[in-house]
């Protein structure tokens, strides 16, 4: 399932929701929600997406237990806890979205942002992730400890790699996410929190994503 999240026209606190089941290579679009949402109406609007997603692949007699989710925010909305938004299991149970499905979050400007296509940012992207290797050198890999690791110009210390890994806890907002994206990053993972196990996985995680 793949929701596009939007902030409302002329608004910091409202959002637009779009949604997709994308199955055996085609995208169905999911019910249609209101405009202007809340932060609170997006958690019940999201519960909702997933249950017609998942009667709906089960319709085409795929594995709806099987089915990830990928959520594309803007930088001002990267900081939602998507992953702990409840989500209805069996009747009436609730339980946390990333506790029963694979999600990820994913950078709605990268994807949409007119000023990253007419830059030339994407163009420089796809050389970087040409280039990439099976098995990523250390020096094609940022890896941010500490808020320190942000100080000096980022995009000059990113322009060169091919990962950005954040395994600490980081402010979400344009002067940490813009530079990422300007310097043409392939693959930028962080961590939501400062479990050492979490930043175990994410590090392999950025292996997988280079292959």
């Amino acid at each position: 399932m793949l929701v596009k999240l939007e902030l409302s026209a002329g608004t910091t606190d409202r959002y637009e929701v779009t949604a997709w089941l994308y199955h055996a290579g085609e995208f169905r679009q999911l019910t249609e929600i209101e405009p202007k949402r809340t932060k609170e109406e997006l958690q019940a609007d999201f519960n909702t997406l997933l249950r017609d997603a998942q009667e709906r692949l089960r319709g085409t007699g795929g594995l709806s237990e099987a089915m990830g989710v990928e959520v594309f925010l803007q930088v001002e909305s990267l900081g939602l806890q998507v992953e702990q938004w409840n989500v209805t299991v069996g009747r009436s149970t609730l339980k946390p979205v990333g506790t029963r499905r694979s999600i990820v979050v994913r950078s709605h400007d990268r994807v949409y942002d007119p000023d990253l296509r007419a830059g030339g940012t994407w163009d420089r992207w796809a050389e970087k992730w040409k280039a990439r290797q099976v098995k990523l050198p250390d020096d094609q890999l940022y890896c941010v400890n500490s808020k320190d690791d942000l100080c000096g110009d980022l995009f000059d210390k990113l322009e060169k790699k091919l990962a950005f890994l954040a395994v600490c806890p980081l402010a979400f907002n344009r002067e940490s996410v813009d530079p990422i994206l300007d310097a043409a990053t392939p693959v930028a993972l962080w961590v939501r929190g400062r479990d050492g196990r979490r930043c175990a996985v994410a590090k392999t995680a950025v292996l997988r994503f280079m292959r």
